[in-house]
């Protein structure tokens, strides 16, 4: 129990004359420390907080072991070493004190958290990751709301939606404390149909609510840098906007009942620096695109965004494939800037490795592997009708044309050669696949297939390899959290696949019919497919 130190006046009055009191009711003095007990890392800081009423005296603050935690007049503890002390602080006739523990520095090398969604509906939840070496500390770290407290809560590093709005989340271990998460809760979602405009053109937003329930009485927009852009109105379920100067801000949308989106980022630009580009030119110096508007101005003009070499069949796999138990580890690092349209890629040793950006053009199988698993959907230089499609020299995409996005089944009643894959809709499971081409340099696996470049800028030969995703659940949704997207890759037309893993050129362990020993698109009860291998989630 705290013990509350009090001295009333007329107890004093005995003492001294001085105490009296001028007029009115006799009134008690009270020094009161909020806290009684305090632990602190090394080199940590403790301001004393002090319950005062009617206190006039000097209050002197004193440590009973200065070489543990020293106190400054004002009450600020400086923690220096290991061991315990007690803080006094004092008045003339009042005192009460605060046990100080200090314990050792925490020493980490690294110590970095990060979420499955930063963009959150309310109600919504997303799990929080962390990566912290050594990892032993990993049961020891606790989270902390910076901003937002009424926006968020966290429970078992699951955070919930309450509240729409920004919250800033840090993690804290010891004396160290974490990067700093921005999460954005929402009521409803809003999307700008192109992220890039250019100077003094319109463009629009819409959301998800009814149109009636947008008007120009019930909506106010909230923009950051109005030089930039400027809302003009509500008609219809659309709201109007026009751009101004070149510039990168966001803008919230509010009704009048308290609800709000999230905060959207756009920018304008003042011109597409591919317009008048010679492709022979900008492919004699080829690099990456630099960002999501790089990689969406590439778009406009039929620019691929990402590596154009060459493909083998056979995926490049990383120099070392991190196991447990003989399963592979799946990389749960998720850096996604959803509203930019931006994913990061690393490398087996969590090392930033490339990017992806929404509306960028790709065609290599690390590429597109981090595409769809990023995103859901192909590469804008994909037409999904595989039967009817332009030739390569009608498309303004040329010898990077692409083809196929259509749904498949994986019904391994029908065809018993091809292994199940997770929770498949054509099993009776809640993931619906679909499945695109990769072009590569020949298909010498199967026979059914001429070995042959995908597209030589005038024709266009399939082949057997193909990536299969899950694109959505089967009440049609699409999907968002990570933990239900997966993406595989067939070199011989689904006889065996392998699953991508989430980093660079991080690709599972085969497995299906020619893994089982039999032989291509045969089934061969004696020699089944081999079953879908678990992995280990595992942040890298």
């Amino acid at each position: 129990m705290k013990l509350r130190k009090t001295l009333t006046l007329s107890v004093v009055l005995f003492a001294s004359s001085a105490f009296l009191p001028s007029c009115g009711n006799q009134q008690e003095q009270i020094l009161d420390i909020v806290k009684e007990n305090v632990e602190l890392y090394e080199g940590e800081n403790y301001k004393i907080e002090l319950d005062e009423l009617n206190l006039t005296e000097e209050v002197i603050f004193t440590s009973s072991n200065e070489s543990v935690a020293s106190v400054s007049d004002d009450g600020l503890i400086t923690a220096h070493k290991e061991g315990e002390a007690y803080i006094e602080v004092k008045s003339s006739i009042l005192s009460d004190r605060l046990l100080v523990t200090v314990k050792k520095a925490i020493e980490l090398d690294d110590f970095e958290i990060s979420i499955t969604n930063s963009l959150l509906k309310i109600g919504e939840e997303a799990l929080l990751e962390v990566n912290v070496t050594p990892s032993s500390y990993l049961e020891d770290v606790e989270f902390e709301i910076l901003e937002g407290k009424d926006l968020v809560e966290i429970k078992n590093r699951r955070v919930k939606a309450l509240k729409s709005g920004a919250a800033t989340i840090v993690g804290k271990l010891g004396n160290n404390v974490s990067n700093e998460l921005k999460i954005n809760t929402y009521d409803f979602v809003c999307m700008v149909l192109d992220h890039e405009i250019y100077e003094d053109s319109t463009f629009e937003a819409r959301t998800n609510l009814d149109d009636s329930e947008l008007t120009s009485d019930s909506v106010t927009v909230e923009i950051e840098d109005e030089s930039i852009a400027e809302y003009t109105g509500t008609q219809y379920g659309t709201l109007f906007f026009k751009a101004l100067k070149a510039g990168t801000t966001c803008f919230v949308v509010k009704l009048a009942d308290g609800r709000q989106s999230y905060s959207v980022e756009f920018t304008v630009l003042k011109d597409n620096t591919y317009e008048n580009v010679d492709k022979d030119e900008f492919y004699q110096d080829y690099r990456r695109a630099l960002d999501a508007g790089d990689a969406k101005s590439r778009t406009e003009y039929y620019l691929m965004s990402g590596d154009i070499s060459e493909q083998d069949q056979e995926p490049t796999l990383a120099e070392n494939q991190p196991t447990t138990n003989g399963k592979f580890h799946k990389n749960s690092k998720i850096i996604f800037d959803s509203y930019l349209g931006e994913y990061t890629v690393f490398d087996y040793k969590g090392d930033f490795a490339f990017q992806v950006f929404r509306d960028g053009a790709y065609v290599t199988l690390e590429d597109v592997a981090a595409y769809v698993y990023a995103f859901g959907d192909v590469p804008p230089n994909y037409y999904e009708d595989r039967k009817n499609y332009p030739k390569p020299y009608e498309s303004p995409w040329g010898e990077y044309l692409r083809l196929n996005n259509s749904r498949f089944s994986g019904d391994t009643n029908k065809y018993k050669y091809e292994p199940e894959l997770p929770r498949i809709s054509g099993n009776g499971g809640d993931l619906v696949y679909y499945e695109i081409d990769i072009g590569t340099t020949g298909t010498d696996c199967d026979p059914g297939y001429d070995i042959g470049d995908y597209n030589d800028g005038h024709s266009i030969n399939r082949g057997a390899a193909r990536i299969v995703y899950s694109a959505r659940y089967t009440n049609g949704d699409p999907i968002t959290d990570f933990d239900d997207r997966y993406v595989f890759y067939t070199y011989n037309h689904y006889n065996d696949f392998q699953e991508y893993l989430n980093y660079e050129n991080g690709w599972g362990k085969m497995f299906g019919n020619i893994t089982g020993g039999s032989t291509l698109n045969h089934y061969d009860r004696n020699n089944p497919p081999t079953e879908y291998p678990e992995v280990v989630s595992e942040y890298f």
